[in-house]
């Protein structure tokens, strides 16, 4: 039936048909019984809510359920509920609509609807009732309804006890199979329904006659984990719960001695055929939505090397709690391992029933005590009395089980409970990974602030497969899973790495077969390229220093990780500065780790990735990572572009690249942990000035250079740090001074930089002989030319001394014996020390006389000397008496420095140079150079060479 929807579509026009409402008496069939009727659901909208628990009548007024009249209309009508009792009248509606003689239609739940079904569809939605049935329709008096219903979701819905299901499957005779209720266990089955109460366990499940009653009850078993049937001792039908609620001590035990007469047959479940992804379909009693409950074990899943999934079917199910329970509760049996015997015992094991629980003990199988649950029972014969049990092992006696070795061929099963992980690092994913991942264009958008974590980790098991990766920010708050990480690849130096070598042994690998040519490790936290690699020798060569990291020593024990490919890794973007804290959760067959299990790490983000790399291939005059060097320090190193080395493993021995837009360098100078010279340039090579050394309180033995790269303020990650010693036998110059005089004594002053030990070096000049020497000081040679125009000798002395304390400042005087003609002294004093703290001496003098000369001449060699060993001084000084008395200047040779200018009266000149460092064998040369070329002149050279006593 139906009705015209008019609509009036214009003024004084007349109304047009632009529709239909429908309208439909419809009577329908429930179910056999009901207890209420709870809701009125169509096109998965609810039309009515209610609970309705005996013969009524409800208005359903959902006129727009649908649309309204712009979409599909609704459903508006009544509804006569009716239960179906013994009493129940004839329903005066659906009697005057029928027409005749119309029954009461007793014995089952149904309804009459008359209304509106839909608009402008003809074709009404399908509905859906919610019902629920517990204590009506048995077959007389209700079996134990203390724990027939069970309540659940705060009371929305109503479940009934399984095993009442079950029981009234087996009784009922109307629909069931009619059995008195005297043929079933009472007991069994009264302590089965108290455990299925009290574990919250109700199921709502329709029973349809399209299926048989032997599929319908399998159902339910499936359901609960149950077996129901005879009782091998009584004969009555008994119901038995798979359950942890015994005590194996109590169990039925059967050996060699006791009806034990073999186990045929022992096979075992493989994690590779068990799903690593496990989903229970339900019906949601609420919503009448089919939904899914999800269990997975990311062991299996590694261990298959991807994802298996299995679907299993639980319509019973109402509520996603339960569900998730019967999920976990298959997942921990598909994924247990369990162990397959058939079991063959006399006729003392005539009691053992299916699903029952009984232990085995066989000393000759190496197997003590193990607790089975029987399956398939298989009875002997007349003349064979033996009976065949197919068992498996109890998932849930699994505890009370133990496997003792029996040599040679005992069998201790593997343990494959999570373990925690000892051995794990975690790292802040440097900017080669990120290379490597995220592609140019994107990457030059990531922040220079931001930072990523990453884990690697041993497994505590051979039976691990993987582990999980949960994180948190700072020391609070819940752990958030962020990934799967692969087991690393390790193992230790056998003996210390010094700073520069690149071959190492290893000990004490695990997985290095996995380990490639090419890929990064982590050492200690230098990044290192692998280069060779000997499984069976341990032998390694590395490529030292990339990345951001720079080469540095390693003692015995350092731990490897060949990190490349199995970190890993939390994909959340940090910012730096922030702490991370993680927990590593180790997969198995059996499940994954208890969080509370795992050790905690925390790790401090400092933006690595954003950060410029340190140079590479630091130099110290010109030599890598020397023990030590002579002369001043020249360090010098390579420039590295992060952005350019993308992805690339450069190690530190590699010349330029880069450098990267705005980044210095620093070179730091210590004497120690005491900071003495900072530099910072964008070149990438400095000298430190030895008189700068001098002055910042050296020279400093050992010298620490320490050299790191800056951009924006920004430092690398990390810096170059070595020490160098000065050489084993030198001689440094440390202060000079000079003194003019035209009486007859010469007075110098000791510079106040001198301290004791040094060697003292005075050069004085006179014009007749020495009447008194200071005390202390030592001829070490003397020349002097003869000038017949003038009528005198003009010499110069050279006389040494080892500085004592209280020397620096003081004078020192030399006297004449009397006043020659423009009789004059003048004279300088130096001073020279040895960076080991050993007694410098004079190794060697030479020296050239030039007499007195009228041809203009600018400039006379200094006189030849040669070093005796590596390392020693050399000083060359050189004397003028001028026949004008015109002012000067004097230079020594080209190389040496010259500690004075003009010494002297204008008529006089003194010049002394020095240079350190030198090498054996090297023999000065060299002229001292005059500003002017004049006649008239006599000289006198001397040299001398300083070294170690």
């Amino acid at each position: 039936m139906h009705n015209k929807w008019r609509q009036n579509v214009g003024a004084g026009s007349k109304p047009q048909t632009i529709g239909f409402r429908y309208y439909m008496d419809i009577q329908f069939g429930i179910g056999k019984a009901m207890d209420g009727l709870l809701a009125i659901r169509a096109s998965g909208k609810t039309a009515w809510q209610g609970n309705v628990t005996s013969n009524q009548t409800i208005t359903i007024n959902a006129p727009d359920l649908f649309g309204g009249d712009k979409g599909e209309g609704g459903i508006q009508g009544t509804l006569d509920v009716m239960f179906g009792e013994e009493d129940q009248p004839v329903n005066s509606r659906l009697a005057a609509a029928l027409g005749g003689l119309v029954p009461a239609f007793r014995g089952f739940a149904g309804g009459f609807f008359s209304g509106m079904v839909s608009a402008m569809n003809p074709y009404p939605k399908p509905w859906e009732l919610l019902r629920w049935r517990a204590l009506k329709g048995w077959d007389g008096a209700p079996w134990y309804p203390e724990t027939c219903l069970i309540s659940l979701a705060g009371g929305q819905i109503r479940a009934m006890n399984p095993a009442h299901i079950i029981y009234e499957t087996y009784t009922n005779r109307e629909w069931g199979r009619g059995l008195d209720r005297g043929m079933m266990d009472d007991t069994a089955f009264r302590a089965a329904a108290l455990k299925l109460y009290n574990e919250g366990f109700g199921l709502c499940l329709e029973y349809k006659r399209s299926a048989s009653l032997a599929e319908f009850r399998d159902l339910v078993c499936n359901h609960i984990g149950a077996h129901v049937g005879p009782d091998r001792r009584t004969g009555l039908i008994t119901l038995e719960l798979i359950r942890d609620d015994y005590n194996p001590d109590d169990l039925p035990l059967f050996d060699e001695d006791s009806g034990l007469l073999s186990i045929e047959e022992d096979e075992s479940s493989s994690a590779l055929i068990a799903p690593s992804q496990l989903y229970v379909e339900y019906d949601d009693a609420i919503d009448g939505q089919t939904r899914r409950a999800r269990a997975v074990n990311m062991a299996i899943a590694q261990a298959q090397r991807g994802q298996a999934v299995e679907v299993v079917s639980y319509p019973g199910l109402p509520t996603a709690e339960l569900a998730g329970r019967v999920v976990a509760r298959d997942m921990r049996v598909k994924g247990s391992n369990l162990r397959k015997f058939k079991v063959r015992l006399d006729r003392r094991g005539w009691s053992i029933g299916p699903a029952k629980a009984f232990r085995v003990r066989s000393l000759k199988r190496g197997i003590e005590t193990i607790v089975l649950r029987a399956g398939r029972i298989e009875d002997g014969t007349l003349s064979n009395g033996s009976i065949t049990i197919t068992a498996l092992q109890d998932v849930f006696g699994l505890p009370a089980s133990s496997f003792i070795p029996v040599p040679p061929n005992g069998y201790v099963p593997p343990d494959r409970t999570p373990q925690p992980i000892l051995m794990r690092r975690l790292i802040e994913v440097p900017y080669r990974e990120l290379a490597g991942r995220i592609d140019p264009a994107n990457l030059a958008l990531v922040p220079a602030s931001s930072a990523w974590m990453a884990a690697v980790a041993v497994w505590p098991t051979s039976l691990s497969f993987s582990y999980n990766l949960a994180t948190r920010l700072g020391g609070s708050g819940d752990f958030i899973e962020r990934g799967a990480g692969d087991w690393c690849p390790t193992a230790q130096l056998v003996g210390a790495l010094s700073i520069s070598a690149t071959s190492a042994t290893l000990t004490g690998g695990i997985d290095l077969d996995r380990v490639t040519l090419g890929q990064a490790a982590l050492l200690d936290d230098e990044i290192v390229r692998v280069d060779a690699i000997d499984l069976v020798t341990g032998a390694i060569t590395l490529g030292r220093g990339c990345a951001d990291t720079v080469p540095v020593a390693h003692a015995a024990g350092a731990r490897v990780w060949f990190y490349d490919g199995f970190e890993g890794v939390d994909d959340t973007e940090y910012s730096s500065g922030l702490s991370v804290q993680a927990r590593l959760l180790t997969n198995t067959s059996m499940g994954q780790l208890n969080p509370n299990l795992a050790g905690t790490d925390t790790l401090a983000l400092v933006g690595r990735q954003g950060r410029p790399y340190p140079p590479g291939r630091l130099l110290v005059n010109g030599a890598s990572y020397p023990a030590e060097v002579a002369g001043e320090v020249t360090v010098s190193c390579a420039h590295r572009d992060r952005l350019q080395q993308a992805d690339q493993l450069i190690d530190t021995t590699i010349g330029n690249i880069g450098p990267e837009a705005g980044v210095q360098y620093r070179f730091r100078f210590y004497s120690g942990n005491d900071l003495k010279r900072t530099i910072m340039q964008a070149g990438n090579s400095y000298t430190y000035p030895f008189a700068l050394e001098l002055s910042d309180g050296g020279p400093f033995v050992p010298l620490r250079v320490v050299v790191d790269a800056v951009r924006s303020d920004v430092f690398s990650l990390q810096a170059h740090d070595i020490s160098v010693g000065r050489g084993l036998d030198y001689a440094m110059f440390r202060a000079a001074g000079d003194e003019v005089s035209n009486t007859l004594s010469l007075t110098l002053t000791i510079p106040v930089g001198v301290q004791p030990g040094d060697l003292l070096v005075a050069f004085v000049c006179r014009r007749d002989a020495w009447e008194s020497v200071p005390a202390g000081w030592t001829l070490a040679g003397s020349g002097g030319t003869w000038s017949a125009a003038q009528g005198y000798t003009d010499s110069m002395d050279v006389y040494t001394r080892i500085a004592e304390p209280g020397d620096a400042g003081s004078t020192v005087t030399w006297a004449l014996v009397s006043n020659p003609v423009n009789g004059a002294t003048y004279g300088h004093v130096m001073a020279f020390f040895h960076g080991q703290g050993d007694t410098l001496e004079v190794k060697a003098l030479g020296k050239t006389e030039i007499p007195y000369t009228t041809g203009a001449v600018s400039a006379w060699p200094c006189a030849p000397v040669t070093t005796t060993a590596a390392n020693q001084a050399i000083i060359v000084a050189q004397k003028h008496l001028l026949g004008t008395a015109t002012d000067q200047t004097l230079v020594a040779p080209t190389g040496y420095i010259t500690t004075t200018g003009t010494a002297g009266a204008p008529s006089r000149r003194l010049a002394v140079g020095y240079r350190s460092f030198l090498e054996a064998g090297f023999t000065a040369s060299g002229n001292f150079v005059r500003s002017a070329a004049l006649a008239n002149d006599s000289v006198t050279s001397i040299s001398l060479v300083i070294g170690s006593a």
